[in-house]
């Protein structure tokens, strides 16, 4: 698809939002969103003979008016580009997805894409032929990791198949993967090569609503740093700042700053959850030699217990992180277990 606008668009990645500033382009709330090559979960994959190649990816999150999922392939070849589209039936758009090259092919396994696309329980897994630009789907057989994203994957050229581990599964709920999975390239037969029996549960507020932690987590970060609110803010915008702190952010009380750094503390240990600096949102806690791993959601609470540890050592543990948390947000907290 030769189109300068687009190419122009790879030479520079800006965002959208930027491209239409500078082009004078169409209002993306009354019009379609605006093309544009600044991408989150794009495949991008450096061939031998010097070429890149970028597959798909979406851009901006689903409430903006230039979100949009891409099902295209882009070549750049020194000063040259060259952007090859496809019907939605041959290639759905994806994102966050896996790119493997085996010889002249590229392997894609997974896809997020828009909800109504998603399949619960199968793989999307397709191959893209570098030489003529084709991709088909593939079609597998054997225990694959569902509708998986975000996830890793790699090739064995002794095995010739390709390993998958990590990221994110869809199922009754979008859960953390926490298998290893391995695809046979000679009988396009998936394997499942882990079974970890790991204890997982979900805490959320009862009320169904999204919680404040990120929030409160930020309130505490500035206290540290010593930042106010009139710091956030651009100085122009000084006078107004009492009202848009409240905008921003709900009140947040010394009380439960002091809470949450404390929130995923074990009565059987004196240590605090550490961060995981490779991982937003998510905290490591030692309990008896077992990792118990935390991971902060807008929604919900994920713990995840890696290994075995007593029903009753379990029970105590999400016991006192189900009061911290009705008691930091005031109200009322629930808690499921969910399968590994």
């Amino acid at each position: 698809m030769n189109n300068p606008f687009w190419a122009w668009c790879v030479r520079n990645r800006d965002s959208a939002y930027a491209v239409n500033e500078r082009f004078n382009g169409s209002d993306a709330f009354s019009n379609d969103p605006c093309w544009c090559f600044d991408r989150m979960g794009q495949a991008h994959v450096a061939l031998p003979d010097g070429r890149d190649v970028y597959i798909a990816g979406e851009h901006e999150d689903h409430y903006d008016p230039d979100f949009y999922i891409y099902n295209d392939v882009v070549i750049v070849d020194g000063h040259r580009i060259t952007i090859w589209g496809y019907p939605e039936s041959v290639f759905p758009p994806t994102d966050f997805h896996t790119a493997t090259r085996v010889d002249s092919q590229i392997v894609l396994i997974g896809n997020l894409g828009y909800p109504d696309d998603r399949a619960p329980g199968r793989t999307q897994v397709l191959r893209l032929d570098v030489e003529d630009r084709r991709i088909s789907g593939v079609q597998t057989t054997g225990t694959g990791p569902g509708w998986i994203h975000h996830h890793t994957a790699t090739y064995s050229e002794t095995d010739e198949a390709i390993v998958v581990s990590g990221g994110k599964c869809l199922g009754e709920r979008l859960l953390e993967n926490i298998d290893d999975y391995r695809l046979c390239l000679k009988t396009l037969t998936w394997t499942r090569l882990t079974e970890r029996r790991y204890d997982r549960w979900i805490l959320e507020r009862a009320d169904g609503g999204a919680n404040n932690l990120w929030e409160i987590r930020s309130a505490a970060w500035n206290r540290e740093l010593g930042i106010s609110i009139e710091d956030r803010l651009d100085p122009m915008l000084a006078d107004l700042s009492p009202e848009l702190d409240c905008a921003l952010t709900p009140e947040v009380t010394d009380a439960q700053i002091e809470q949450i750094r404390t929130l995923y503390q074990s009565p059987f240990s004196q240590e605090i959850a550490t961060d995981d600096d490779d991982e937003h949102g998510r905290y490591r806690l030692d309990v008896k030699g077992t990792t118990v791993r935390f991971d902060e959601g807008m929604y919900e609470i994920v713990v995840t217990i890696e290994g075995q540890l007593p029903a009753e050592t379990v029970d105590r543990v999400l016991t006192g992180l189900h009061e911290r948390l009705a008691n930091l947000e005031s109200t009322a907290y629930t808690r499921t277990r969910v399968n590994a």
